[in-house]
């Protein structure tokens, strides 16, 4: 028998499925694989069952964690190579054939201590965070540990039946501090191949790791003191930066951000690259430094410096006003723009109270929690605007709460002067793209508008509208 495959198991039966098939395809008459569980309370046992003689041995019983059962399954196993697999690891396709390569065609290779390879270390989604593994030299292990030990092979007689086996006293790095023992008389094979897939998360990679390779180092003194605090302490901000950037790039962070901004819970796609995230947030913070400038208020606003406003002392807003690239913004008039707490105005949007100073608009109100797209036009006329809490509003949309008088036929029409109703769009609406509101129109609570859409006239909470005239499709109820 050449090599031994031990897995330990506790509770693992949501991955151990997915260890075991990665596996046993590549079992052979000179493999053998051990499972060692804790006493499982779920279904572990009754997959490990499931695969009946492809298992050599099968052990459930009570242990002190995972190097108790590591050292279980050494003294039933009968290869002369040892390999350790998570139960949540999993072995990649020819992995085995190319270790027998290696033991077959390596000269004296039973003089060899140590067989390792690269492991492939990704995230959740599987995609690749890092690949993992180095030649384990006295001058590199010294420090720290740099061999990918998941499925390395040991050598049975030469580490475990000869130096012993893990030392239960460390419960995350006992299998550093097995190879450390023999500090530089370790004798290491290292072959150029990916053999295992490892997934984020676990206590290996993690601060009390970190203390225990500390610990380790001074056991078997392989740096001076000094040295040893130097590495740690390298040890340690390097797995807070990478924890950071983690953070960072899945999203976690700019999620917690824009909640705390918002005030209510916001989740950012952990797909969305970190380099756009960090200039994303980068661009905000230029706004809300020029916002507080050019409105001259403590007030978490965000203007981008593109954006041009008129009249700011007619513009009153809540928290969290975001004014997008190039909008502009004319809030003349006798009362003036009100904003309520989180509205945002897409790039290009075009908000124009007032068309002539020959009579100027009254106001315009847009309610908490509004979006406007991109593109919008928005005029508030003699008639005003309105626009409810939860509204959002698609690009290209414009709205028009003003009228011109065309009754006399012998005066020009831009002479006749200009009446206005107003627009009011009521609560939790959904405007589509490129509708136009034309003066008049009342818009009721749960409305949803479609694209393209011409609307004029009254419309009862909870319509559906489309078409040219609008009219009322069905209702959501």
């Amino acid at each position: 028998m050449k090599i031994s495959i031990i897995i330990a198991t506790w509770n693992a039966s949501k991955t151990l499925k997915r260890c075991l098939d990665s596996i046993v395809p590549q079992l052979t008459d000179e493999t053998e694989l051990v499972l060692v569980d804790g006493g499982s309370k779920d279904t572990t046992n009754t997959i490990i069952d499931s695969y009946g003689n492809k298992v050599a041995v099968h052990i459930s019983e009570p242990d002190k964690g995972i190097y108790d059962a590591w050292n279980k399954g050494v003294s039933k196993a009968k290869g002369d190579w040892v390999m350790f697999v998570g139960a949540d690891d999993i072995l990649l396709p020819n992995a085995i054939n190319r270790y027998m390569e290696a033991i077959h065609n390596t000269p004296n290779v039973n003089s060899y201590d140590y067989i390792c390879a690269h492991n492939e270390y990704v995230d959740m989604k599987g995609k690749l965070l890092k690949i993992l593994g180095d030649m384990p030299t006295w001058s590199k292990m010294r420090r720290g540990m740099v061999a990918a030990h998941v499925a390395s092979l040991h050598n049975r007689h030469n580490l475990f039946e000869t130096i012993g086996g893990y030392n239960l006293d460390f419960k995350i790095c006992a299998d550093y501090e097995l190879l450390l023992r023999k500090k530089g008389k370790l004798k290491a094979l290292m072959i150029p191949a990916h053999i295992a897939r490892m997934t984020v998360g676990g206590m290996s990679f993690s601060t009390k790791a970190i203390i225990e390779s500390y610990k380790i180092r001074k056991l078997h003194h392989s740096l001076p003191y000094l040295g040893n605090v130097l590495f740690f302490l390298r040890d340690w901000l390097a797995f807070k930066f990478f924890i950071f950037r983690k953070t960072i790039r899945g999203g976690y962070f700019a999620s917690k951000l824009i909640s705390k901004i918002k005030g209510e819970d916001y989740a950012v796609d952990s797909s969305i690259p970190f380099t756009y995230l960090v200039s994303l947030m980068w661009t905000k913070l230029v706004s809300m430094i020029y916002g507080m400038i050019r409105l001259r208020t403590f007030k978490r606003v965000f203007v981008n410096p593109t954006a041009k406003i008129i009249c700011p002392s007619k513009l009153h807003f809540g928290k969290n006003f975001n004014v997008g690239y190039q909008c502009y913004i004319n809030a003349m008039s006798r009362n003036g723009l009100f904003c309520g707490d989180n509205v945002s105005l897409g790039f290009h949007t075009h908000i124009e109270l007032s068309g002539s100073l020959h009579e100027i608009a009254d106001k315009m109100v847009i309610g908490n929690n509004v979006g406007l797209g991109s593109h919008g036009h928005y005029g508030a006329g003699l008639g005003g605007l309105e626009i409810g809490d939860d509204t959002i509003i698609g690009n290209y949309v414009s709205f028009h709460p003003e009228n011109h008088i065309f009754s006399e036929l012998n005066m020009p029409i831009r002479q006749q002067g200009v009446y206005g109703k107003g627009i009011k769009i009521g609560k939790n609406c959904w405007i589509g793209a490129k509708a136009t509101f034309l003066d008049g129109t009342v818009i009721g609570n749960g409305c949803v508008v479609a694209a393209g859409a011409i609307v004029k006239g009254n419309f009862p909470d909870n319509s559906i509208i489309g078409g040219v005239p609008a009219k009322i499709i069905k209702m959501r109820e």
